[in-house]
């Protein structure tokens, strides 16, 4: 597996948050979640709720959880914040490095985009509700495996919504023609491509939203 990410805050202090964390079991097919978490609103706020769910994610992963047990779990912590009207979107992918096999669970986030080697795309997406809306909130859990040549994109909505001057929006399909481009190239190469087509995209106009990315390919 070959991986890359990247995160520019909107302001000095973000409420996205990604991350790579390896399951209590090791070996070479140490399975590790990946995980791509946006904060409603930005700054302080956001980003000490987004604290409190990575230290909940990281002391889940000592043993061996399911992601519904994850993102339940994760559901309570943003619950206690929903006072301040906090919530969070969130996409769990849980992956065996090793033989491509992976699950997932999306806490309504954004679809990831999976391109596969024959150049066919497949969104993956499934009916989880955002974080700290409802309590005992029912998500569901959806299996899949990478095949050596596919490319992975997780990311938050600051990627498709970035805007230009004009208020069109970067959207998916762009996000796709970099991942086709620049496909057999390094997952840094990938990131760096495109960060380098939202700027140019978007030109003079302002950062509104933070931007979060993470590629991850099979060679």
């Amino acid at each position: 597996m070959d991986m890359a990410a990247r995160n520019r805050q909107a302001r000095e202090v973000g409420g996205d948050y990604y991350d790579v964390l390896p399951f209590e079991c090791t070996g070479p097919d140490q399975r590790h979640l990946l995980c791509v978490a946006d904060i409603s609103g930005k700054g302080l706020p956001a980003s000490l709720l987004m604290s409190n769910i990575q230290a909940t994610l990281r002391a889940l992963l000592l043993r061996e959880p399911s992601l519904l047990e994850v993102a339940a779990r994760a559901n309570g912590i943003a619950l206690c914040h929903h006072a301040s009207n906090r919530f969070a979107t969130a996409f769990l992918f849980a992956l065996e490095p090793t033989s491509g096999n992976f699950r997932f669970v999306n806490c309504g986030h954004n679809a990831a985009v999976l391109l596969r080697a024959s150049d066919e795309v497949e969104m993956l997406d499934g009916p989880g509700l955002a974080l700290g809306l409802f309590p005992r909130r029912t998500f569901e859990e959806l299996t899949n495996q990478l095949h050596p040549g596919d490319v992975l994109a997780i990311y938050s909505d600051g990627v498709t919504e970035a805007q230009s001057l004009d208020e069109l929006e970067f959207e998916t399909e762009r996000l796709v023609e970099c991942m086709r481009t620049h496909r057999d190239q390094p997952a840094s190469v990938i990131v760096d491509c495109v960060f380098e087509a939202i700027d140019a995209f978007v030109g003079d106009a302002p950062q509104f939203d933070d931007i979060t990315l993470l590629i991850a390919r099979r060679t």
